[in-house]
């Protein structure tokens, strides 16, 4: 078994821990576990040695490579007691984390368990009851059935669950951010027990067993979500829409230009820079930069840069583990048929018209006008069926933040601007797709027009690299992924980024005043915490070392990136602060609460 040694969680997940909070009692928003680490090919029996301490299970990371974990405490007090034994164990490098229980929401599940932790789990008899997740809190540990909608439905299941030889199973409120859901891993690959009914008699007599009772539907065993389809609201659609165009789409043709590569932008050497200057501080601490600080980042600086990455353990370790793990591949919204569609436009129009009749949502209505647009220009069918998708997607709906336009109205589709501005209006107040890469690189100029006034709601797709590419970028996200696994992700949240950062990419525009202070803002908090949090201790120093290589590299090429694109560097710096955050960002809201 391969072990990458705790991966700089340590550095972020206690940077806002004061004086007052080393004395804390119970802190009711919070949850705490201990982090052991970073594993290839992990076994449950590999953690015996602190199996007793309490309960042992893992996040994967990609592939074999998995994050393990320890318990789950009400205090940071309390979780660091165990850590000598953790230490003593073996793991010298594991450290206690915490979550917070706001990103999480209160559900019904059906507790069939409670028992102390470090004793050895049934879990054969525990898979008879579905979807199992597990809880600890210090030193009670629960076997949870399910999550339900409400507690009625989740009472029903425990009742049904009483007859199945679960005697004691009841409902219980819990916070999702406590749940861990039970794996492979934490189960050693345990099947559950053929399933036996008890059914009961009359007062007094021994209950009878039936020999195997029919499984319980799945649903009962499915996680509660909001339903994104819903109906209420929807807007009565116009019957003159045509819903085929008989003998045309045979002859649908849509051009198409080649898409240009991206290449790493080279950095500057005469501009002079704050982040140059902050790298240049961290390389001559390290003994690795011998020049002044002079903020221009040059062959010494780039020498500096090159060394560190050999000579410091942590950073060697991050860039074996950032070329392990695929960033992006979870951050956008998951795959529709409508998204698959949409993706492979260009290279089938024909069949692709076809197929969006298929589809229900507004966006389907509108990439069929694109199609007819660029194949024949403004029709009457490209004006129904924008007007249809608008009508859809807008009428009779209370929206946050509608985009600026009046939707009442009906538009005549002259021009491809107008049409993608009306695109990107709808594709911000719908979750059913995300705006594909190619409507960027096949109409550079009218896109970048027509999504400048897109809003955060706006999902883009990660396109042709979004930064993502880039060796000290990919560093930077392993560190701060490491830092907040986030096993409870919010996978809108991730998207939102992930757009944020891919708008930023392909249709960059310059930041207001307002905009790039409230940036700076974050910029030096998060900086603040940082510096603070390293002073207290040797081993946190060595770890925000390596999180300020990998940041302030990464802000040097990314300005470079944006000043290629003909902007200033004073108006780069707050763009590549923006990019920043919205790497890091979701892995730092949980310490910068204060």
């Amino acid at each position: 078994m391969k072990y990458f040694t705790n991966l700089l969680a340590l550095a972020f997940t206690i940077l806002i821990c004061t004086t007052a909070q080393a004395k804390e009692k119970s802190n009711p928003n919070y949850i705490y576990t201990i982090h052991i680490g970073a594993f290839d090919k992990a076994q449950l029996s590999d953690f015996d040695g602190i199996r007793d301490i309490g309960y042992v299970y893992a996040f994967p990371l990609r592939d074999d490579l998995m994050q393990v974990f320890l318990g789950g405490y009400s205090s940071r007090k309390t979780a660091r007691q165990l850590l000598p034994d953790v230490h003593e164990s073996g793991y010298p490098d594991a450290y206690v984390m915490r979550r917070a229980l706001d990103e999480g929401e209160e559900i019904a599940s059906v507790q069939i368990a409670l028992i102390k932790p470090g004793t050895d789990l049934d879990y054969g008899k525990y898979l008879q009851a579905g979807k199992i997740y597990i809880s600890q809190n210090d030193n009670a540990l629960r076997v949870l059935s399910g999550q339900y909608e409400t507690a009625e439905v989740a009472q029903k299941r425990a009742n049904q669950l009483k007859k199945m030889g679960f005697a004691d199973a009841m409902v219980k409120t819990i916070n999702t951010v406590e749940l861990i859901k039970l794996t492979s891993f934490e189960s050693g690959g345990a099947v559950a027990d053929p399933i036996v009914e008890v059914i009961e008699t009359s007062k007094g007599a021994e209950p009878e067993v039936q020999k195997e009772a029919k499984r319980l539907p799945d649903s009962y065993d499915l996680l509660f979500k909001k339903s994104k389809n819903t109906s209420k609201g929807m807007a009565t659609i116009s019957t003159d829409v045509p819903e085929s165009y008989d003998g045309k789409t045979e002859r649908i043709k849509v051009p198409v230009k080649k898409e240009a590569k991206v290449e790493l932008p080279k950095i500057r050497v005469k501009v002079k820079r704050t982040s140059a200057i902050e790298l240049q501080k961290v390389l001559k601490a390290q003994g690795v930069y011998n020049n002044g600080l002079d903020g221009y980042y040059g062959k010494g600086t780039a020498k500096g840069y090159a060394d560190i990455k050999k000579a410091n353990y942590q950073i060697r370790k991050y860039l074996v583990l950032s070329e392990m793990m695929n960033e992006d591949a979870s951050n956008s919204l998951k795959s529709s048929r409508l998204q698959m569609i949409v993706n492979n436009l260009l290279s089938e129009p024909a069949d692709a018209n076809i197929l969006l009749q298929a589809e229900r949502s507004p966006l389907a209505k509108v990439y069929r006008a694109y199609i007819l647009f660029q194949d024949g220009g403004n029709t009457n069918e490209v004006n129904q069926l924008m007007n249809a998708a608008i009508k859809q997607s807008f009428k009779g709906k209370k929206l946050k933040n509608s985009p600026p336009f009046d939707y009442n109205a009906t538009y005549a589709y002259d021009n491809l601007e107008q049409l993608l501005k009306h695109l990107s209006y709808i594709h911000s107040v719908s979750q059913d797709a995300e705006v594909p890469c190619w409507v960027f690189s096949q109409h550079p100029i009218e896109a970048a027009n027509a999504f400048a006034s897109g809003g955060d709601n706006l999902r883009m797709q990660n396109c042709g690299g979004d930064f993502m590419s880039w060796e000290e970028t990919k560093l930077l996200k392993t560190i701060a992924a490491d830092l907040d696994p986030s096993i409870d992700t919010d996978k809108n949240k991730l998207a939102a980024y992930t757009s944020k950062r891919a708008k930023l990419f392909i249709a960059p525009q310059k930041m207001t005043s307002a905009e790039a202070a409230e940036v700076s803002v974050w910029h030096k908090a998060l900086w603040t915490e940082m510096e603070s949090w390293g002073a207290t201790d040797p081993i946190h120093e060595q770890r925000v070392t390596a999180l300020k290589v990998a940041y302030f590299q990464s802000q040097v090429r990314v300005e470079d990136y944006f000043m290629n694109k003909g902007f200033t560097y004073k108006e780069a710096k707050p763009l590549a602060m923006c990019v920043l955050q919205t790497i890091v960002g979701k892995h730092f809201v949980n310490y910068m609460k204060g």
